[in-house]
């Protein structure tokens, strides 16, 4: 099997797990799994397909045949020149929530394996992101002699310690989150990684500090999450002629007066607030 080839660039699988996730009309928020990773992930996919050295990306995701969510059963689904996301089959066609997806792990592995074996081309990198994922790359990692780069998004051990979960309440709370699970293959991807990326610095020494890690051998990255300027800007630099913005943003401004701490800061908004935008009451 051919490392990479036919081309001359990077060959980079990013594998997000959770099946909720497309190009078109993302649906951020519809439930508690589809949030900054999905947005994360997506974004990532598209810009570094956009680099020179870099030929293809692959997102690599569950898919889903269900009724209830229409949109993610595309086998293959072009996200940006040079970006895909690829859909595999594991634990059968409905909806799984990520937190249950346990299960599932070993089936998807051999889902992936067989695509990469049946495509001809083996990575030259894989990026797993969150811990389901992690797992995933970990036996793909080892089995196809390919490096591993780990995102978590989020963490076991910082979550268990928000929800207040105690040796009297683990049993209880492993019921449901899996905590067992999570926290070996955690383990598992900060053992095998080539290279871990963290948004923070109190991400690295807070979070990843509670596990078995030298927060300072050498294999973190920060990257701070970057921001979509076309998105996201003052809103004096508004275009002036677009007085529906104008007068929207203004309503706005009025509307959190008095909850803001700093009003004399700029006012930071998303798209176009004057096309059916509501004013918060």
């Amino acid at each position: 099997m051919a490392d990479g080839s036919p081309g001359a660039g990077l060959y980079v699988q990013m594998h997000s797990m959770h099946g909720l996730l497309r190009g078109r009309n993302p649906e951020l928020g519809r439930d508690e799994d589809t949030g900054g990773q999905i947005a994360y992930v997506l974004s990532l996919a598209k810009e570094l397909a956009g680099l020179e050295d870099v030929e293809r990306v692959e997102v690599i995701t569950r898919l889903i045949k269900d009724s209830d969510y229409p949109g993610y059963d595309r086998r293959l689904e072009p996200l940006s020149p040079g970006a895909d996301i690829v859909r595999l089959h594991c634990g059968g066609d409905g909806y799984i929530k990520k937190v249950d997806l346990w299960p599932c792990l070993d089936e998807f592995v051999e889902s992936c394996a067989a695509y990469i074996e049946e495509a001809g081309r083996r990575p030259h990198i894989l990026h797993s992101n969150y811990a389901d994922s992690g797992y995933v790359c970990v036996r793909l990692s080892r089995r196809l002699d390919i490096p591993q780069v780990h995102t978590a998004h989020s963490l076991g051990r910082p979550k268990m310690q928000g929800l207040g979960v105690d040796e009297a309440s683990f049993e209880r709370m492993d019921g449901v989150y899996h905590f067992s699970q999570r926290l070996r293959a955690e383990q598992e991807a900060i053992d095998n990684a080539s290279r871990i990326i963290v948004s923070t610095e109190q991400e690295r020494r807070q979070q990843y500090g509670m596990y078995d890690i030298d927060v300072d051998d050498g294999r973190f990255a920060v990257v701070p999450p970057g921001t979509d300027l076309e998105r996201f800007y003052p809103f004096q630099q508004l275009d002036m002629a677009s007085a529906g913005d104008l007068q929207a943003a203004e309503s706005l401004r009025r509307e959190l007066e008095g909850s803001l701490t700093q009003p004399s800061l700029p006012l930071i908004y998303s798209g176009d607030i004057a096309s059916g935008a509501e004013v918060p009451q």
